[in-house]
């Protein structure tokens, strides 16, 4: 199998190209999704890039049981922010991000057969503390082999 930077590639492109997510941006917000590789989730973000999906890689480990063949499990979390005035629902528009980047993930669990799989786990919001711009954090953990 390819590098690991193939697989953030594909799951970027899976990301700003999924259907559910684009007609959903578009009808809440009237634009499209930005979607970032960063290697810090904490960025200048400008108010015209929302809505955003970061893609970030914290952590991998390494499994080499056979000679020749390279596993390993990554971790990928992925920051959606938005920006809603309307505080009222805003949780109702993370939650809707969440579940349609789980759907885009799920529907293509091999992202594009460039890992064994991928699979969102945990998600976490920022509960509106840093209101009109509100921020989910989504963990999906990939198995790739090399």
């Amino acid at each position: 199998m390819p590098s690991f930077t193939l697989v953030t590639d594909n799951l970027k492109t899976l990301l700003q190209d999924d259907a559910g997510i684009l007609s959903f941006c578009n009808d809440t917000w009237g634009r499209v999704i930005t979607v970032k590789k960063v290697f810090k989730p904490r960025t200048e973000i400008k108010n015209n890039e929302f809505p955003i999906i970061m893609v970030t890689r914290p952590k991998a480990k390494k499994n080499l049981l056979t000679p020749g063949v390279k596993d390993g499990d990554h971790t990928v979390l992925l920051f959606c922010g938005i920006y809603s005035e309307d505080r009222e629902k805003a949780q109702d528009y993370l939650v809707a991000m969440e579940e349609l980047i789980e759907d885009a993930i799920v529907g293509d669990y091999t992202l594009g057969g460039t890992v064994t799989s991928a699979i969102p786990t945990d998600t976490a919001n920022d509960e509106g503390h840093y209101h009109p711009v509100y921020f989910l954090v989504v963990a999906v953990e990939i198995k790739h082999r090399r």
